[in-house]
């Protein structure tokens, strides 16, 4: 999809070098350089943001809550067939690392930027079958599932169905995590 090499990467790579290389080059950062606005990447590769917020919206994950929806649609707890690790953060760690951000964008204080100015918000991986595990047990000891093993989805198109999202963004959301797969990259 993005074409972005689908080896591990680590903050000391040569990114900028390799986010160059893709086919659409980040326009808006092309623009901004030809106007002279200084730019910032926050990658928040984690498709878990977990832990509450203190906003008035969007107080929990965005990823956790649709398995909640998928377990009251079908009354069971199911996983997907291939495991994976999803990388993770919490929204105070999330929240720590763009504040000095703005603020040295805010105060015209020097802030790595440009080439160097990417940032990484990642905390630590989670297995994804044993949190799916764990939430099966805990919904079993509530009396919300008939037992606390995860079922696995019999198919792609009713995991997206039961997560409310596309058939086409199954794989981004939920199943890229350290298994990325020649199929994916190829669409």
């Amino acid at each position: 999809m993005s074409g972005w090499p689908s080896t591990v990467n680590k903050d000391t790579d040569a990114i900028f070098e390799t986010e160059k290389q893709l086919v659409d080059y980040f326009p808006v950062r092309k623009h901004a350089e030809a106007v002279g606005v200084t730019t910032f990447v926050v990658v928040v590769v984690p498709p878990v943001v977990y832990g509450r917020g203190t906003g008035p919206w969007n107080q929990l994950s965005v990823h956790t809550p649709d398995f909640v929806h998928a377990r009251f649609k079908h009354k069971k707890v199911y996983k997907f067939e291939e495991n994976t690790s999803i990388q993770t953060v919490h929204i105070s760690d999330l929240t720590a690392l763009y504040s000095p951000i703005v603020r040295a964008a805010l105060n015209n204080e020097d802030i790595l930027s440009g080439k160097e100015g990417y940032y990484f918000a990642v905390a630590h991986d989670v297995d994804m079958w044993e949190f799916q595990d764990h939430f099966a047990a805990a919904m079993e000891a509530r009396g919300l599932v008939p037992n606390d093993k995860p079922d696995v989805y019999p198919v792609n198109e009713f995991a997206a169905e039961a997560v409310e999202v596309p058939g086409e963004f199954l794989n981004v959301l939920y199943q890229m995590g350290d298994t990325t797969t020649e199929s994916w990259l190829e669409t």
